[in-house]
């Protein structure tokens, strides 16, 4: 008998003398479990051998031909040998390198909405910019694109700021901690941009709608596809890589799906761009997220692209 631990080398053994002999018609594979049995009887039949499943004293066994015990040894060998689990490529591992100032930044972009709405509440200019600043969609289509910019700085009332300052300052750091904090922002106004270009193509008509929720969707997005990617890469194809973005699809359901004025187009295309972009950057972030240079590089474009958009709204 022959036999063979998928977690050791192949061993032959010898029956000890005096020991009835083996059929000379037959030898054995012993494979201990039925599964592994079964396993190996696929990987051996698909090599053009023909062996039977049988149960011994010794567990589960496969029935070869005695001239066939040598190669299948080999065939068996060779297939653990490539199906090895390998260690993930480096550009999947999650480095650790969160800078300590990564939350308490991202907490201030978030509180910088706060601080604008307060400084606008009461005062006359407020419904000027409100006129020229918002997603109205028809407009948006007809070319006034800066408004997918500015209607993220907008928003109704100081419950409806809070929310997305308490809310998004938690995703925005989660996404900091990943990438930096000048790329997350970077990120989370153009996923917020995007949202809102196509939530404003899809209704095409007087729909209106301010806020920093879609930004604060494509921020969680963002995450989604990057866990999404790493998965990827860790696991098989099929497996792994659909949990965040359910889970992404999950917190929309709970939080951006509400009643009444909720705007769920704006918080699902924020969403689903945020989940693109994570994918499409992931190799770039990843394993390594990007130096100081082009943190305040992606930071400062983040800033200028809503401070121009302002600026021709109001020229």
């Amino acid at each position: 008998m022959t036999s063979f631990d998928g977690n050791r080398d192949l061993q032959s053994q010898h029956p000890e003398e005096g020991a009835g002999p083996e059929p000379a018609e037959q030898a054995l594979l012993v494979a201990g479990g039925r599964r592994q049995a079964e396993e190996w009887a696929l990987v051996l039949t698909s090599e053009g051998l023909r062996p039977i499943v049988r149960k011994t004293e010794l567990g589960f066994a496969l029935e070869l031909l005695p001239h066939e015990i040598s190669r299948a040894g080999e065939i068996l060998e060779r297939w653990r040998e490539e199906n090895r689990r390998r260690p993930p490529p480096p550009e999947t591992r999650l480095i650790r390198s969160r800078s300590p100032l990564d939350f308490p930044l991202a907490y201030g972009i978030a509180l910088a909405l706060l601080a604008f709405h307060v400084s606008l509440d009461g005062r006359s200019e407020a419904g000027l910019l409100l006129e020229r600043g918002s997603a109205h969609a028809r407009r948006i289509v007809s070319g006034e694109y800066w408004r997918i910019f500015t209607a993220l700085t907008l928003h109704k009332d100081l419950l409806h700021v809070l929310g997305n300052t308490l809310i998004g300052g938690l995703f925005l750091a989660s996404l900091a901690g990943r990438i930096g904090v000048g790329v997350a922002f970077g990120c989370a106004v153009a996923s917020g941009a995007l949202g809102n270009l196509a939530n404003a193509i899809a209704y095409d008509d007087a729909h209106n709608s301010i806020g920093a929720s879609t930004a604060v969707f494509g921020v969680l997005g963002l995450l989604s596809g990057l866990e999404a990617w790493r998965r990827r890469r860790l696991a098989l194809p099929w497996q792994g890589a659909w949990l965040p973005l359910g889970a992404g699809l999950g917190v929309l359901a709970m939080l951006g799906a509400g009643g009444g004025r909720v705007d769920f187009g704006a918080h699902l295309f924020g969403l689903l761009a945020g989940m693109l972009l994570g994918l499409a950057m992931a190799p770039w972030v990843s394993p390594q997220r990007p130096g100081t240079a082009t943190q305040l590089s992606a930071g400062l474009l983040a800033s200028l692209a809503i401070l121009a958009a302002w600026a021709r709204a109001l020229a």
